[in-house]
């Protein structure tokens, strides 16, 4: 079956009151056999976790002190907290996920989170303090009528997008979050691209790029940001991220004349082949593999029925 390489961090470690995911830190003793748990559903393959707004903070350190012991990455949601999200770079998290929610970060925090060694996933598709990046995306571009998505995506799931948000462009800050990423990136901080899973999933992770190119990141950082920069915050870099001998071979391969060295959000989603593990198939022809064997169909499930024009079209 083709489809897109999969990571999964296990069951997220979660402050709130879900029974399903709460998770409670009282020692050092709690915080391995969180865990243990979570290597346990993984086996050899676990090497991180989701930490997600787990109070006080003497829990998140707990959690950092074994974590450390266990050779695991430690990854947070911001939660909407400036605070919290501070502690979480003085702390010595993996990682930041999802904007601060102030958007426009001063020479106070920006040496602050360069000295931290952390890295940042601002997630302007979600951005925090104030309207999410996604419904400008949703408002200036016709997703649900966008015809490689309508070939690849239920039709269900489109047409849940017809009726968007409108608002002007003063009212989201995801223009200020990506500039003082940019900055961020300027002083080498890893600044990463993620899209939260939101539908339609693999699109935004597209429109985030567009949306950190807008913030003033140079297109070859944004896609550096996409591809080796977050296999390194996720200690996937031995693996994927790049071109290199040994590494598992998934490439993006554009048709002539695409240069997302120049302008990356112009045309990042629009790639002619893609390769998995070595196996080749063409996105134009609906999955045909072309390589190792040549002309190889996808049986792929008739999720829409054939033919049907576009949303509001006829």
């Amino acid at each position: 079956m083709y489809g897109p390489r999969v990571y999964h961090t296990g069951n997220v470690l979660y402050g709130s009151t879900q029974p399903s995911v709460y998770t409670e830190i009282n020692s050092l003793a709690d915080a391995r056999d969180a865990l243990l748990r979570i290597k346990e559903e993984g086996v050899d393959s676990s090497f991180t976790v989701k930490s997600y707004q787990l109070v006080p903070r003497s829990a998140r350190q707990r959690l950092l002190l074994e974590a450390a012991k266990l050779g695991m990455l430690v990854v947070p949601e911001g939660g909407w907290s400036f605070d919290w999200g501070l502690t979480y770079f003085i702390d010595g998290y993996t990682s930041q996920e999802h904007s601060l929610p102030v958007p426009e970060l001063y020479d106070d925090v920006l040496s602050l989170v360069e000295a931290s060694g952390s890295s940042y996933t601002p997630l302007a598709v979600m951005n925090y303090g104030g309207l999410f990046g996604q419904h400008w995306i949703h408002q200036n571009e016709d997703i649900p009528n966008d015809a490689k998505l309508r070939k690849y995506v239920r039709h269900d799931i489109l047409e849940s997008l017809i009726e968007v948000k409108q608002a002007p462009n003063s009212s989201y800050l995801f223009f200020n979050t990506t500039r003082s990423t940019a900055k961020l990136a300027r002083r080498g901080v890893r600044t990463n691209v993620g899209a939260h899973g939101e539908q339609p999933i693999g699109h935004l992770c597209h429109s985030e790029m567009k949306m950190m190119a807008l913030g003033g990141q140079t297109p070859y950082s944004v896609l550096r940001s996409a591809t080796i920069g977050n296999a390194i915050s996720l200690g996937l870099q031995s693996s994927v991220g790049s071109i290199e001998v040994g590494k598992l071979a998934d490439i993006v391969i554009y048709p002539p004349g695409v240069n997302n060295v120049q302008k990356v959000w112009k045309r990042s989603g629009h790639m002619k082949f893609v390769m998995r593990g070595g196996i080749v198939v063409s996105v134009e022809d609906g999955l045909v593999e072309l390589w190792p064997r040549n002309d190889r169909k996808q049986a792929r499930s008739p999720l829409n029925p054939e033919g049907v024009t576009g949303v509001g079209k006829t």
